[in-house]
């Protein structure tokens, strides 16, 4: 809108548009144009309404650099038909400022509406002319008592816009609604600052939603690669268990081979018994240990379950799992020496004793080994327990993590919300904006239209018209008198008024054509005299020129041709400047009556004749023929050539010919040749010298 002037005059806006593209210039250079009193001058937010209310229509002045650029402005206006506009050049416009000593000290005074705006120091002169005896008050009580004080002489506004004219009047009512030229600068910054702020806490929400977005989605990586290590331990568990399965066959098989060692050796029997009760405890151990195993299953389907619930640290599960790992490789390694063993005791056939020793032993190791395995799933137990615990709260934490997403989304929303109540505000407020600018233009046009209409019917400026102005009450009666002088007037007819003055410029006009008439007629008279004198005297000079020309004309004709006569004659002696000139030729032995009756080269050498005749008269210091003597035959060529050689000691003559005759009369022959295409070259032959150097060389 500021850009684009909206809600000032059109004269306001074609003059400054119109000053930027230089379309109004004096002494072809372009005014200069500081812009319009809202433009140059700012104040405090409180104020803002003070000011505009104290400027009126004044807020869209225009400041100019001097009165030239004042003046091409309103010849501008006038020329294109824009309408009116005020301006305040800087070189004229000094404004005064009211004396305020008695006023303010009275409570409620402000001060000066000058003081109060914000300007550069070059536009003092004329913030203070139309600011500078206009004093703000806070309120109308106070200004009531400051415009007493003063005695009604000077202009108070207050901060909401209520007036005290100089002279007691009143001025007021509501201005809560309305938007100015300066109040829309204002009203505009401090949206886009409202707007910047909104834009900046809803970025902030978006960073910090993305931010816990971020971190939700660690979580969930995290728990999937859970997830994944406690798929790995529970294949790990399977793995062990199966190990011992296998154990327990090779046990099974071992018991057999027992069996049928016992029913060959009848004398180890009671020793045989022995063994066999400890493999019965060695089975009821194993069966034991099958329990706890099942039931470590069923403890780690539950740790799964539990699991699928809540997740721990990854860094401190992996490195608990690869020591899980290295024990039970250790366990493998030790089940591997178990089966060594076993499979050493079938090897062992020789000796029965010693086959059951090392029964005995291998029972002891596979007892210690499962004996081993017990405790430690009794400490793999323990840390799942303490998995379980840490899951659990990392399951706590997640769900106050999730609480504070859903609180931060709901802020956001909350946000958005106003956002949306923000806008709509700033779309109803733009909307009574454009309104009140519409109505605001309407005043501006109605004053525009009453100050042309001041001007054209009593040639008055509003400022000059307003101690004419009546009060209310006398209005009426003035229309009734107004109308009943516009009867009279009408009555009388047409009078002008103006019969004097104008008579005085047309008698100035008159005398002024008088006096260029007659130095006309004398510029006129003393230029006919001029012309008369110059054609005598070119009369004069062509005749003698004329005669002299014949006379050498008959001269060259009758040497070129050897006979004849040829002279030039005026078709009207009376005129010789302006009739023509008749050539008459009598060649030697031939009567002709027109030149026309002769061959092309009689007329050719008639022609060289006369030019002769000319060049002879008044000799060129060189003069140039180009194939002059082409349309001659030989013997005249031979004439032509032998004239030009003879009156070579007065000009030099340079001809362009083809012709050998002329050639041989030369002093000096230039031929022009051409050994390649588009190269000219020239071959330079000095006949006088060239006869010298014969005669040398013949003697």
């Amino acid at each position: 809108m500021e850009q684009l002037f909206e809600g000032y005059s059109e004269s306001v806006r074609s003059i400054i548009s119109d000053t930027k593209k230089g379309k109004i210039t004096k002494n072809g250079k372009s005014i200069t144009l500081h812009g319009t009193i809202s433009s140059i001058m700012s104040t405090e937010g409180e104020y803002v309404i003070a000011l505009e209310t104290a400027l009126a229509a004044s807020v869209q002045f225009i400041i100019v650099e001097c009165e030239d650029d004042a003046k091409a402005a309103i010849e501008y206006l006038k020329e294109n038909k824009l309408g009116r506009a005020t301006f305040l050049p800087l070189t004229t416009v000094k404004g005064r400022r009211c004396d305020i000593e008695d006023i303010k000290n009275i409570p409620g005074f402000i001060g000066i509406a000058s003081d109060l705006a914000k300007f550069d120091k070059k536009y003092e002169g004329i913030i203070d002319d139309l600011l500078g005896r206009t004093v703000i008050a806070t309120d109308i009580d106070a200004a009531i008592k400051i415009a007493g004080k003063s005695g009604y002489k000077i202009k108070t506004v207050t901060c909401d816009g209520q007036v005290i004219n100089p002279g007691g009047s009143f001025t007021g009512g509501s201005s809560a609604k309305k938007v100015g030229l300066l109040t829309r600068v204002i009203d505009i910054e401090r949206l886009s600052v409202d707007i910047k702020q909104k834009n900046t806490s809803l970025l902030n929400i978006e960073r910090e939603s993305a931010s816990l977005q971020k971190k939700i989605i660690e979580a969930m990586d995290l728990i999937s690669t859970k997830e994944l290590s406690i798929t790995e331990q529970k294949n790990t568990l399977d793995m062990v268990l199966a190990d011992k399965n296998m154990l327990l066959i090779r046990l099974e098989e071992e018991k057999k081979r027992k069996e049928s060692l016992i029913s060959g050796k009848n004398e180890d029997d009671t020793r045989l018994l022995g063994l066999l009760q400890q493999k019965e405890e060695f089975v009821l151990s194993v069966k034991v240990d099958e329990e706890k195993l099942t039931a470590t299953k069923l403890l780690l389907t539950e740790i799964k379950f539990n699991v699928e619930t809540a997740r721990k640290d990854e860094e401190t599960i992996y490195e608990k799992l690869n020591t899980d790992r290295l024990l039970l490789q250790e366990k493998r390694s030790g089940f591997e020496r178990k089966n060594e063993q076993v499979r050493q005791f079938t090897e062992r056939k020789t000796g029965f004793k010693k086959r059951i020793t090392e029964l005995k032993v291998s029972c002891e190791k596979a007892l210690s080994d499962i004996t081993a395995c017990e405790n430690e799933i009794t400490i793999i137990e323990e840390e799942k327990s303490k998995v379980f615990e840490e899951l659990k709260a990392f399951d706590e934490q997640m769900q106050k993590l999730l609480l504070g997403r859903e609180n931060k989304e709901k802020e956001n929303n909350d946000i958005r919300i106003a956002l949306k109540q923000a806008q709509a505000d700033k779309e109803d407020a733009f909307r009574r904006y454009t309104s009140l600018e519409s109505k605001q233009a309407k005043f501006n046009s109605d004053y525009e239209d009453i100050s042309s209409k001041l001007w054209d019917e009593y040639e008055l400026t509003y400022s000059a018209a307003m101690p004419f102005r009546l009060s209310e009450n006398k209005l009426e009666k003035a229309q009734t008198r107004l109308a009943s002088l516009k009867s009279r007037i009408k009555a009388m007819g047409s009078i002008n008024v103006n019969a004097v003055e104008e008579y005085r410029q047309e008698k100035e006009r008159y005398d002024f054509l008088t006096a260029q008439t007659e130095d006309l007629n004398k510029s006129r008279r003393s230029l006919d005299t001029a012309i008369t004198k110059l054609n005598q005297e070119m009369k004069q000079t062509f005749i003698d020129c004329f005669e002299k020309i014949n006379k050498e004309f008959g001269s060259v004709f009758l040497r070129l041709f050897g006979g004849g006569s040829a002279y030039i004659e005026l078709a009207d002696p009376e005129q010789p400047l302006e009739c023509g000139i008749d050539i008459i030729l009598k060649p030697p032995g031939k009567s002709v009556r027109s030149i026309s009756l002769l061959s092309g080269g009689e007329q050719s050498f008639a022609a060289i004749a006369l030019y002769l005749a000319l060049q002879k008269i008044n000799p060129a210091p060189f003069c140039i023929f180009d194939e002059i003597e082409s349309a001659l035959d030989d013997i005249n060529l031979t004439k032509f050539a032998d004239y030009v050689r003879e009156n070579s000691d007065k000009t030099q003559y340079i001809l362009i010919t083809h012709r050998r005759g002329t050639m041989e009369r030369a002093d000096t022959l230039y031929g022009i040749t051409m050994h390649q295409k588009g190269v000219s070259d020239y071959i330079k032959l000095n006949i006088s010298m060239l006869k010298d150097n014969i005669k040398e060389f013949i003697n």
